[in-house]
C-alpha cells in the first residue's frame, strides 16, 4: 500500500542515493529514510487491519442485537395473541351465560357510539 508519506520518503531516499559524492552520513540518512518508509507502510497496514477487525466486531454485535430484538418482538406478539384469545374466550363465555345482558350492552354501546359520531 503506497501512501503519500511513504512515496515522499522513498523519493528523498532515491535522491540521496543518486547524489554525486555520497558521503557516509548521506548513506545513513538514506538507510534511515528507507527504514522509516517501511515502518510507515507497516503502520498503515496495521491500522487498516485493526479498522477492519473492529468493523467486523460491530457488524457481529449489531446482528446479534437485531436477532435478540426480533426474538423479543416475536415473544411479545405471541403473548399479546394469547391475551387476545383469552379475552375473546371470556367474552364468548359471558355471551353464552347471559345472552340478554350481552345484547342490551351491545345495543347501549351502539346508541352511544351513534350519538358520539353524529355530533362530529
Amino acid at each position: 500500500m503506497s501512501t503519500p508519506i511513504g512515496t515522499d520518503l522513498s523519493r528523498a531516499a532515491q535522491f540521496l542515493k543518486s547524489s554525486a559524492g555520497m558521503d557516509p552520513a548521506s548513506s545513513d540518512i538514506s538507510a534511515q529514510l528507507e527504514t522509516l518508509r517501511a515502518d510507515m507502510a507497516r503502520l498503515v497496514e496495521t491500522v487498516t487491519a485493526l479498522g477492519r477487525a473492529r468493523s467486523g466486531d460491530a457488524v457481529a454485535s449489531l446482528s446479534e442485537t437485531a436477532h435478540d430484538l426480533r426474538r423479543r418482538g416475536e415473544e411479545n406478539l405471541a403473548a399479546a395473541r394469547d391475551r387476545g384469545e383469552a379475552a375473546m374466550d371470556q367474552a364468548a363465555e359471558y355471551v353464552r351465560r347471559r345472552p340478554t345482558e350481552a345484547v342490551a350492552v351491545a345495543a347501549g354501546l351502539g346508541v352511544l357510539l351513534g350519538l358520539f359520531l353524529n355530533r362530529r
